[in-house]
This record gives structure tokens, C-alpha cells and sequence, in this order.
């Protein structure tokens, strides 16, 4: 498995650029370009903040054309930063620090898997031999504080193996360095989702901080929900009464199996699902999962799932 070589990534943005796919108003600028540009605009490297005496030889018909260019790798801000695929060449400078990270992976082969983040607050790529794509997360800020992230959907990938929340997971396999880094990990589905995200949390019990579940489509065996039992998994669980597709009585067994002592296991049942004053289907619990509605003592379900922790 490789990623698509530098020369297309080059081509692709001139193209880009050529052809007015980059915008060419500031306003019309996607955030994430807007906040590229900006950490560009006053990075010591950008050949525009260097004197022209002390120019890298690379830089200076950058500079002499007007524009401005990376000192480190020589290429066009503006169409560098465009590009999903490439991150802040300070990256790969000891001590030093990425201002921006990828966005996206995009393999050679068609045949593997292509992987987006919704912003370059996570960090994408192929590891050193290419075998499996990586993905580092850092903590983001909600409200007023830094916490640690949410991941919707996309978790990890590992070459046609794949950990996705609130999908159809067909396989399910363990995140080997997760537990090393400095982050809490959540999982979120719903239906069948609702029923991966149980298997995964058996699967790797050790691994999760906590879980958000709506109307899982299937009940895991019990040796599963032993497991996470046991493992006293912070769950909460959602449905709607009224759900035709998918039974209430798997979230109240769930919820019956693993309910213990320490209360980390909630449940919310909703009479009827009302999407902007109508009534919908009573399976689309989901909706509120996303819209962060249901609460318990003043506090949300995305704010308490962020306060969970591992082996708490």
C-alpha cells in the first residue's frame, strides 16, 4: 500500500489553482484552509518574514515573483496548504512541531482504503513501511476547555481492516498503541452501530473510556457482556419506545445485564422522537445522540462522556 506520489499531489494543486478551484476571495476560504493560511502567514519560515539576503537559494523566484513559499520545503503556501494530503514540513524538523497536520490519506491503489478528517486537529498517514495508515489525536477545545475528542466517525484503519463508529462494522479489530498515548478513545453508534460498538467494547475492553449506544440492532452473547460488566464500561444507553425497527427490549436487557452499583451504566427511554415540532420515526433515537440532547443533572451526553475515563 503507498500513498500517491509527490509529483501528483504537485500536479493536483496547479490544477487546482489554474482552474480557480481554490478560492480566490478570503471569505469563501474553507475554515480549515483560512486557518492553514493564518499559522503560515506569520511562521518565521515563510520566505515573505525572512530578509531577502538570508533567502534559501530554493525560495528566492518564489520570492521574487511575489509570493509566498516555504523556506523549509520550497513549495507555494497557498497551494501547498490546500492540498489535504500534505502537513507543515516542520514536522519532520527535530524539536520542532507540525503547525498544521493531513487532513487526508489518499492510497495509489483505488482498491485501498482512503481516510478524511473533518479538521487538521488530527493527524493522518502511512506508517514507515506502509502496511497500516495511522492516525494521531490530539485534544480539542469545547466550551472553554480542552478536552479529549470525539471520533466520528472514522477511528482507524488497517489495511482492508476497519474501526468505525456508527457504520456496519463487518470485522473488528484491536488498536495496538492506543493505550500508550495520552488520550481517552469513545465509541458511538447506533443500531447496528449500536451493536458494534458492544463488541468492540468486549473486544478491547481496556481500551475504551466509555460509550454512547442507540437502539443496538442485536444483543451480544452473554460471555460479551460479561466482559464488559466486569470491566464497569461507561455506557448510555438510548431508545425510543415507539421503535419498530429495532425492539426496546435489547436496550432494556443491556441495560438490566450491566447496570451495577457505581451507576456508570445510564439509560434515557423517549416517548416519541420530535425533529423541528414533528413527530419522526421513532427509530431515529439517533438524532438526538448527534443533536448532544439527552441530559441528566444538568450535564449533556457528549459532556459526560468526555469526563469518562479508562479503568475508572
Amino acid at each position: 500500500m503507498q500513498t500517491i506520489g509527490k509529483a501528483q499531489v504537485i500536479a493536483q494543486a496547479w490544477e487546482d489553482s489554474l482552474l480557480g478551484r481554490i478560492p480566490k476571495d478570503e471569505k469563501d476560504y474553507p475554515e480549515w484552509y483560512k486557518n492553514r493560511l493564518d499559522l503560515c502567514k506569520k511562521c518565521p519560515k515563510n520566505s515573505s518574514n525572512i530578509a531577502f539576503f538570508k533567502l534559501p537559494a530554493k525560495v528566492l523566484l518564489q520570492r521574487l515573483m511575489g509570493r509566498q513559499a516555504c523556506s523549509l520545503c520550497g513549495c507555494f503556501i497557498k497551494e501547498k496548504a490546500w492540498m489535504k494530503t500534505e502537513v507543515c514540513p516542520l514536522k519532520f524538523v527535530e524539536g520542532e512541531k507540525a503547525k498544521w497536520n493531513a487532513m487526508e490519506v489518499i492510497t495509489a491503489d483505488h482498491n485501498d482504503f482512503n481516510i478524511e478528517c473533518p479538521n487538521d486537529s488530527f493527524d493522518i498517514g502511512l506508517t514507515d513501511d506502509e502496511s497500516e495508515f495511522y492516525l494521531n489525536i490530539f485534544d480539542q477545545k469545547i466550551g472553554d476547555k480542552m478536552k479529549s475528542c470525539y471520533l466520528s466517525p472514522i477511528m482507524m484503519v488497517s489495511m482492508s481492516r476497519i474501526i468505525i463508529s456508527d457504520v456496519d462494522v463487518w470485522e473488528m479489530y484491536h488498536i495496538t498503541n492506543i493505550l500508550t498515548m495520552k488520550i481517552e478513545l469513545y465509541l458511538a453508534g447506533a443500531s447496528m452501530g449500536g451493536y458494534q460498538v458492544l463488541e468492540l467494547l468486549a473486544e478491547n475492553p481496556f481500551l475504551y473510556a466509555g460509550a454512547i449506544i442507540s437502539c443496538p440492532a442485536k444483543i451480544p452473547i452473554e460471555e460479551n457482556l460479561r466482559v464488559i460488566k466486569n470491566n464497569k464500561i461507561p455506557i448510555w444507553l438510548l431508545h425510543c419506545v415507539k421503535d419498530n425497527v429495532v425492539p426496546l427490549k435489547n436496550t432494556e436487557y443491556i441495560y438490566n445485564y450491566l447496570k451495577n452499583e457505581d451507576n456508570t451504566i445510564k439509560v434515557t427511554y423517549y416517548p416519541k422522537i420530535i425533529v423541528q415540532g414533528k413527530e419522526i420515526n421513532p427509530h431515529c433515537v439517533f438524532i438526538y445522540m448527534y443533536e448532544n440532547l439527552p441530559e441528566e443533572n444538568g450535564t449533556r451526553l457528549l459532556e459526560w462522556l468526555s469526563e469518562q475515563r479508562r479503568g475508572k
